[in-house]
């Protein structure tokens, strides 16, 4: 069938912005004169953080660019907790990363919504929840956004893409991503705040109790997923059998 030039550009667009950029990025993340740069950055932001609130206007901008640009939380999370602390790190970068959801969630809504569902058709599981996505109340909405944002090894902005082509109201999307992603966002803040050598920045993530924990979260976060989005669908599927028919009109 033909494509349209419009419509091609727009699936390269998508495809360069979720899946080659980020590539790219990660690879070129992993070179000793990237990371080099990137601890001049860090030290600059920890010069900038005496400068009151402008420094941390300055750390927010380089959260929301860290996530839509590198697709990478975690070095935001432990600089935050390196340069400001725990309380102060967990909403600086709680901050930046609803900033850059509400970003994600109306590109996919205005620009990529097309391209979005048509990746969504090769996960059974995503495309039932859109189809049962009318008869949703607000704590289903809340609990599902809520639950999705809990496991630390799904891709942030894979996640906002998504919720961005349902019918989510989008101030109980950023409540529920806001809430949902404060223990992933605590727990590497608090290894960042532990840190007493910059240079351990690129390696402190990577420890194998860490790793343990994030995979142990995720497998049981994801099961929980599973079951909630499964027993909503089956609830709401369970009270439409049993609701009466309305009856004729009199006439």
């Amino acid at each position: 069938s033909h494509i349209h030039f419009s419509q091609f550009s727009k699936h390269v667009g998508l495809i360069v912005v979720v899946v080659l950029v980020p590539i790219f990025i990660f690879l070129m993340m992993h070179h000793p004169k990237t990371k080099a740069y990137m601890l001049q950055i860090i030290k600059g932001i920890r010069r900038k953080a005496d400068a009151g609130i402008m420094g941390r206007l300055y750390f927010v901008s380089f959260v929301i660019i860290m996530n839509l640009v590198f697709q990478d939380s975690t070095i935001p999370n432990l600089v935050s907790g390196y340069i400001f602390g725990l309380g102060e790190g967990v909403v600086l970068t709680s901050v930046g990363c609803s900033l850059s959801g509400i970003i994600s969630f109306y590109l996919s809504k205005y620009i990529f919504k097309d391209e979005v569902n048509q990746m969504i058709q090769g996960y059974p599981a995503l495309k039932q929840l859109q189809e049962s996505e009318d008869d949703f109340a607000d704590m289903d909405w809340f609990e599902l956004v809520a639950l999705s944002r809990l496991p630390p090894i799904y891709p942030y902005h894979m996640i906002s893409y998504f919720w961005g082509t349902t019918k989510v109201n989008p101030l109980m999307y950023v409540t529920a991503s806001f809430l949902g992603s404060l223990p992933s966002v605590t727990l590497e803040t608090y290894i960042g705040s532990s840190m007493t050598n910059l240079e351990d920045f690129g390696s402190s993530h990577k420890k194998p109790y860490h790793i343990i924990v994030i995979i142990v979260i995720s497998i049981l976060v994801s099961i929980g997923i599973g079951y909630k989005a499964e027993s909503i669908i089956k609830d709401h599927k369970r009270l439409k059998q049993t609701s009466p028919s309305p009856l004729p009109k009199q006439t």
